[in-house]
């Protein structure tokens, strides 16, 4: 994928323009990026916050295992980690405190049918695999199966007359507030809200619109 490819390359830049020493490898011509090793880069820098997703690696030093697991924390995401070290208690220690869905100790991505997986924070939610996942599927057996009713409605004015508006921002709270069922969308690879934007009306109790 070309457009991944320049997505890595972008990357890898801001962080030699940022001053970090970058070390390369050769690779064949084409849709490939080499293995890059990423050196004397700061913490707030967007190669060490946010995934990259290519053959790049970032290496940052640090003294005492506290300042490891901030160092490791300070992102947005958290698909998978692991730890390496000599002193075993040490690493289990250490991978407790690390906010990642799985994280391994001196290995890396070697999977377990018998263990969930999934990500944290902006990585994702749920699991896959292991009892987690097949808790997805199940239900007891003594909850009463959900029967939906048959639904009758146009689809030609399916969603046409519906309002996500928020409750008046001054109500007295005598009216109930009911759940937000904006309807999603799929497109570009995601789910979209028509509301994605944030932008909601505000009203006074007298409905007049008061603010965006």
């Amino acid at each position: 994928d070309e457009s991944q490819r320049k997505s890595i390359a972008d990357f890898v830049e801001e962080a030699r323009d940022e001053g970090a020493d970058v070390f390369q490898t050769e690779c064949p011509a084409g849709c490939f990026y080499p293995p890059t090793l990423i050196t004397g880069v700061n913490t707030a820098s967007r190669v060490v916050m946010e995934e990259i997703f290519g053959p790049v690696l970032v290496a940052l030093p640090f003294r005492t295992a506290k300042e490891a697991i901030a160092i490791a924390n300070n992102t947005l995401y958290g698909l998978g980690a692991s730890v390496h070290s000599e002193q075993l208690p040490l690493a289990l220690e250490t991978a407790k405190h690390i906010q990642a869905g799985a994280v391994w100790i001196n290995c890396h991505n070697m999977f377990d049918a018998a263990a969930g997986f999934g990500g944290y924070k902006q990585s994702g939610f749920g699991r896959d695999g292991g009892k987690e996942g097949l808790f997805e599927y199940v239900k007891p057996s003594w909850q009463q199966k959900v029967r939906i009713s048959k639904l009758n409605f146009d689809m030609a004015k399916f969603g046409a007359s519906y309002s996500a508006d928020c409750p008046a921002i001054n109500g007295n709270g005598s009216e109930a507030i009911s759940v937000d069922r904006t309807y999603k969308l799929y497109y570009g690879g995601a789910q979209k809200r028509p509301d994605a934007g944030y932008s909601r009306v505000i009203r006074t109790v007298e409905g007049k619109v008061l603010a965006q």
